[in-house]
């Protein structure tokens, strides 16, 4: 199916086709669409940093005084809970109240007569001091700061009786089809109502096939198994969902398992263990992700002369740029992983300049590409320097948009909608790195373009980019064909 990009033809009579045939909006459409979302993104970035500053200036406190002697009829471990939720009342006009911990409380063990309140705001300090000397329950409270920052091993000691005393629920019910971290984020809203939320997990399908429906809520807080209970059958975006106490799958009567049909979830020892590795493998990918960004760090600028620059006869200065750029490209492969190579400020009528710049990334690229220099290409001597100072942003910043500006963009309907954005974009790169450079990929959100959904926006780079990327359509990408089209206006 290849059609021409643009608005949709109307039919005789001023009628419109057939609604169910989905038309994506015009290239001016989609440009003014992507400027305003790099102006969000911006914004939003702002917002971000700004929200971060203001979480800084959390303030934990201690608080005493308060009774820690258990009632007749309750338990230490309930008591606690009370406790715990009464200062976090008294509290909570100072500002955010993060956590309230009375530590190391065993099932048998008296309480500890001291809880550590973590409280986020502007003026929390002072706020907080003024409650010293204030009663909670008939006896006066005393408010002090730690003597000294608390260390990370106390800390993570705390976090982990926390952890120990929370109680875990299984959820079912809701939409799949979200990306993993919408669905984390929107169990832990739901679920805040009972308690503090302490961690959301999503089992992942590599590891319990059967159980991608499955998502653990941590709760702490007084009455939280209760409180969770009682959501089951609530309505999250249209879906109900069904909340379970985490454990061990019930055998039939006989020995026998129920019906193959029904999903349950792996058993609480499974799924800590499950957690426990899956941590690992987090901090594992962390330090990875460090590691390839610290060597990152170690790309190369270098300035290429000498090359021929005239233009063979038949043949146009942009096209021969692109040729350019690929002889070099290839030429400097040995060196590492050649980002980017481009001979700036190249117009349809210039003529073309005599230098390139060339971005390598990787392991002693700079000794390297030194050592090309007087190597020949197609015949004439190339003469490889670095900058004689660093580039300014103001210049990369021209560099960029002169790419952008010779890029083609295409357009690219019949990938899998169900997939995250971030994944659609990243498999959409590497399908069409092998036209040439992919610059960027844009995948319209539902919200601006309700109709346009099933369409992504691929910017590519290189020499004929356009003819390679159109005979990508009808290529396979996960199971789905691709329909790729040039972006541009419907003659």
């Amino acid at each position: 199916v290849v059609e021409k990009l643009g608005p949709k033809p109307p039919e005789a009579g001023g009628r419109s086709s057939s609604p169910d045939r989905v038309w994506a909006p015009s290239y001016s459409e989609f440009m003014a669409w992507r400027n305003t979302n790099k102006r969000m993104q911006l914004n939003c970035k702002s917002i971000s940093e700004e929200r971060e500053r203001r979480s800084r200036k959390g303030v934990l406190v201690v608080a005493k005084g308060f009774d820690a002697s258990v009632p007749e009829g309750c338990t230490p471990g309930k008591h606690v809970f009370h406790l715990e939720s009464m200062l976090r009342d008294h509290f909570s006009s100072c500002g955010k109240v993060k956590s309230v911990c009375i530590p190391h409380v065993r099932p048998a063990s008296t309480i500890k007569r001291y809880a550590y309140i973590d409280i986020w705001g502007k003026g929390v300090e002072e706020k907080a001091l003024q409650l010293n000397g204030t009663e909670m329950d008939g006896h006066k409270l005393v408010v002090t700061l730690p003597l000294r920052p608390m260390k990370k091993t106390r800390r993570r000691a705390l976090k982990n009786d926390r952890y120990r005393r929370s109680e875990i629920m299984i959820v079912r019910g809701y939409d799949t089809s979200l990306p993993r971290k919408i669905i984390m984020r929107a169990l832990g809203k739901h679920f805040s109502s009972c308690g503090e939320v302490l961690e959301v997990d999503v089992v992942p399908n590599q590891t319990y096939p059967k159980a991608r429906n499955h998502a653990y809520v941590d709760i702490y807080g007084e009455d939280a198994k209760e409180k969770a209970l009682q959501l089951s059958g609530s309505d999250m975006g249209g879906f109900k969902l069904v909340v379970e106490k985490l454990g061990p799958k019930p055998p039939e009567a006989g020995g026998r398992s129920s019906s193959p049909d029904r999903v349950w979830a792996p058993s609480y020892s499974e799924f800590m263990a499950w957690r426990n590795t899956n941590k690992r493998m987090q901090l594992n990918c962390k330090s990875i992700s460090e590691e390839r960004e610290r060597r990152s760090r170690k790309g190369v600028l270098v300035v290429a002369k000498g090359f021929d620059a005239s233009v063979p006869e038949g043949c146009t200065p942009g096209k021969h740029v692109f040729h350019l750029e690929s002889m070099l490209r290839d030429h400097f492969s040995s060196c590492g992983k050649v980002k980017s190579v481009c001979i700036p400020h190249v117009r349809p009528a210039s003529t073309i300049k005599r230098y390139a710049y060339i971005d390598i990334w990787g392991k002693g690229v700079e000794e390297k590409a030194l050592q090309l220099n007087g190597t020949e290409m197609d015949g004439h001597k190339l003469v490889v320097t670095l900058p004689l100072r660093p580039m300014k942003k103001t210049r990369r910043r021209a560099l960029k948009n002169d790419r952008y500006r010779r890029s083609e963009i295409m357009i690219v309907r019949g990938y899998d909608t169900s997939l995250p954005r971030k994944i659609i974009m990243r498999a959409l790169g590497k399908h069409f790195s092998s036209c040439g450079e992919v610059l960027e990929v844009d995948v319209v959100p539902n919200q601006t373009y309700p109709k346009a959904r099933n369409h992504a926006y691929v910017d590519i780079y290189g020499e004929d980019a356009k003819e390679k990327a159109l005979q990508l359509s009808g290529s396979d990408m996960g199971g789905f064909k691709l329909v790729v089209e040039k972006l541009g206006p419907k003659p």
